[in-house]
């Protein structure tokens, strides 16, 4: 929305009166009462409109409001302004974005018309500003909008906008979106009952992939086919475009995404069909998924079987967005014939590589693992990565958790997460699912030992093992389960539940109840989930050296029993010291059987006191 100020300041006399009304302190170029941009975004932001006055003298505000006071947000910056002393003079101009309404307004004096045409500014809020504001990213929303602004009022012309599509007014956000995706574009593997053939998904969403996806004609220009024959290798004979993800309506657009998908499908098998009969039928049809996915609102997804795969495929669609961008600007994009590109994407020796070498058994997957600083945790990442899965490390010690991704290397993520708190756990999975674009299996590891005789034990040590050690595994379940049922291609759901939770110890009730409560919480998810075909399955270790077992632990325990260290940790019917590599196996072993649910692995090298019953 735009406002010429001399024109419009008449119609303040219809507005509130200015005594009745509060107002922000004008503290510089950046009035940040929503409290959008943090320290140095501001600072930056600043220098920018500073040296834009400085350079052209025109005067750029920008003013993030709590809230417009009952009144429109563009009456309430009128009044604003004047509250400030900011009569028009010719030079001035105020963006004025009050999120929390879902309106923004640019005002500028008349003499400033011919530089902000609606053309222009409407091209701003509609690609750069609102698709940001509601997928939740204020900030970025501010900032690019406010550098769109000071290139105009530079003299400079923005990138070509295609004419935009009418959008929902809140879009839902990317961690909402990508398993959805995830979910619509997953194939049933055909030869193992509950085996899906998953991807991996990469998210762009910068300023020339929104104005790309946000154009009225995307569902054309966006489809009509790829760029350049060697793309279809890559990202099949063209992407898909699907409906906009509204804020709130998550199931109508899950409906609308399985239904783009499934034409999709169908229109690749007859191009197939069609091809192959004119080269006499000797192809072997690849998988009719497509690899890149075009979301207006939001952004573009790359798929791929792996992330790496995943980021080409995002890689190559913003090469497309840009050169048929310029198409477009200068008249129409008309891709290469399909002759072209299919006699690419199914050349010989690609063809070749069909039946080649094995893809690893958890290609393609997800898998999350807490407590992941730790001996068990970082054991059963690399285990799984080893696998063939695309691993999130999450870890209360966020530090440690990114320095074990970076010794696992390729994609590995690591995160902070507090498992005891629930906004944390919220925070970190929406991070996996935009960055990964789901999750397919949890490894719920995290805990501590509490110690202490049960009749003397305060309550609120107990209650803080609760937190941690029952209600920190619901807490990653819930939000794993909710990812899961997203995608709808069933999950894997595995916790530590320690030998204390069927033998308990001397001393260990703090850790061992929670850890029993965690047994039965097992169970539950497996008798009400197993139906959606999202299995719930427990490793029962002892005597493992970790941030639990350490070696002075180990140290004062085996003085105690008047045995060697070595002794102790052998000590138990193989006599043979088990390690968290062979609790990460465990796991492992556990993500792979498809068939198997509310299992408990014992790896303990036998400890009949500790067995199940």
């Amino acid at each position: 929305m735009r406002r010429l100020l001399a024109i419009l300041v008449l119609l303040c006399a219809f507005a509130a009166p200015a005594e009745a009304l509060d107002f922000p302190p004008l503290d510089g170029r950046v009035v940040d009462e929503a409290h959008l941009l943090d320290d140095a975004k501001k600072s930056a932001l600043e220098a920018k409109l500073a040296d834009l006055e400085e350079k052209t003298s025109r005067q750029f505000m920008v003013v993030t409001l709590a809230s417009p006071r009952g009144m429109t947000v563009d009456d309430y910056g009128l009044e604003l302004r004047k509250h400030w002393g900011l009569e028009p003079n010719g030079r001035r101009v105020a963006l004025i974005v009050s999120p929390h309404s879902g309106r923004s307004v640019i005002q500028f004096d008349r003499p400033l018309s011919d530089t902000l045409p609606d053309s222009v500014t409407d091209a701003i809020f509609q690609q750069v500003l609102n698709p940001r504001i509601n997928s939740g990213d204020f900030s970025g929303g501010v900032t690019l909008a406010s550098e769109a602004l000071i290139k105009v009022l530079s003299g400079e012309k923005l990138p070509h906008m295609l004419p935009p599509a009418q959008l929902p007014q809140r879009i839902a956000s990317a961690a909402e979106v990508a398993p959805i995706v995830r979910g619509a574009v997953s194939l049933p593997d055909g030869k193992t009952d509950g085996a899906w053939k998953r991807f991996v998904l990469d998210f762009r969403g910068s300023d020339a992939v929104m104005t790309f996806v946000n154009g009225a004609d995307v569902a054309r220009y966006g489809q009509a086919g790829v760029v350049t024959p060697d793309h279809n290798i890559r990202i099949k004979n063209r992407p898909l475009a699907v409906a906009a993800p509204e804020e709130g309506a998550l199931a109508d657009f899950r409906a609308s995404v399985h239904a783009a998908v499934a034409s999709y499908a169908d229109g690749y098998r007859d191009y197939f069909g069609r091809n192959n009969a004119r080269v006499g039928g000797i192809k072997t049809m690849l998988d009719p998924m497509p690899r890149v996915v075009l979301v207006p609102g939001l952004g573009l997804f790359g798929l791929g079987r792996s992330k790496k795969d995943a980021r080409i495929a995002a890689d190559l669609a913003e090469a497309a967005v840009a050169t048929i961008t310029d198409a477009e600007a200068v008249g129409r994009f008309d891709p290469l014939p399909e002759s072209d590109l299919f006699d690419v994407e199914y050349w010989s020796l690609e063809q070749a590589k069909l039946g080649g070498a094995k893809e690893p058994p958890l290609a393609g997957q997800v898998a999350v693992i807490t407590g992941a600083a730790g001996a068990i945790g970082f054991a059963t990442a690399k285990a799984f990565a080893a696998a063939g899965a695309e691993v999130a490390l999450l870890d209360i010690d966020e530090t440690a958790a990114q320095t074990k991704a970076r010794a696992i290397g390729g994609a590995a993520l690591g995160l902070r997460c507090d498992v005891t708190d629930a906004a944390s756990v919220r925070d970190a999975f929406a991070r996996v699912a935009t960055t990964f674009g789901g999750i397919d299996i949890l490894v719920s590891n995290a805990g501590a030992a509490w110690q202490g005789r049960i009749g003397e034990v305060d309550e609120a040590l107990l209650r803080q093992s609760f937190e941690l050690n029952f209600y920190g595994h619901q807490r990653v379940a819930q939000a794993a389960v909710k990812i899961m049922q997203a995608q709808g291609t069933g999950g894997c759901l595995l916790f530590n539940i320690s030998k204390q939770a069927v033998n308990p110890g001397p001393g260990f009730g703090p850790y061992g109840l929670p850890k029993a409560a965690t047994l039965f919480l097992v169970r539950q998810y497996a008798v009400d989930y197993g139906s959606e075909g999202i299995r719930a399955n427990a490793v029962n270790a002892d005597r493992i050296r970790s941030g639990l077992l350490t070696e002075a632990m180990i140290a004062s325990r085996s003085r105690a029993r008047g045995v060697s260290e070595q002794d102790y940790m052998q000590g138990n019917l193989l006599g043979r010291e088990v390690a968290a590599d062979d609790v990460a196996q465990a796991f492992l072993a556990q993500a792979l059987a498809l068939k198997t649910t509310a299992d408990v692995t014992t790896v303990d090298g036998g400890n009949i006191a500790a067995a199940l019953r």
